[in-house]
């Protein structure tokens, strides 16, 4: 089982990396590698941790996420429901997968997306820095090309 995080500094287990694969006029997709898939996921440790993620980005501000994420989803969310998701402890009660990019939004934490990201070898990064990281890596293929051309 992989090593509990310490949530409140954002560092989260990671699986095994996923692998790009390019695709012709699409960029790349991604594909698991084989020790990704042979990784074993432990449901109960992740359900846990997500709570304590919501539990700290939620903390004393209940209603008000509550409140930002029905007025983007256009469904009634509650404190209770928030509550809920916190415990931890109830498997029937877990956030929905849809509602995460409005979780990020109403509490203005990106660390529900980043575990889950980390959970699949990933890396949730901002807009920019994943400009900066497409930028780099056309700039370092670009130069293998002429390097080869040269050699």
């Amino acid at each position: 089982m992989p090593q509990r995080a310490n949530l409140a500094e954002a560092t989260y287990p990671v699986r095994p990396p996923l692998r790009d694969v390019p695709r012709k006029g699409y960029g790349t997709a991604l594909e698991m590698t084989p020790e990704a898939v042979d990784t074993p996921v432990d449901a109960d440790d992740i359900r846990l941790q997500v709570a304590e993620i919501l539990a700290l980005d939620a903390d004393g501000r209940r209603v008000d996420v509550a409140a930002s994420m029905s007025g983007r989803l256009g469904n009634s969310i509650t404190k209770t429901m928030i509550d809920q998701w916190t415990r931890g402890s109830r498997l029937d009660k877990n956030m929905s997968a849809a509602w995460i990019a409005a979780w990020c939004e109403a509490t203005g934490s990106t660390r529900l997306m980043e575990f889950i990201a980390a959970q699949t070898g990933l890396e949730a990064v901002d807009p920019a820095t994943a400009r900066w990281g497409r930028f780099a890596r056309n700039v370092a293929r670009e130069l293998k090309e002429l390097w080869a051309e040269v050699a």
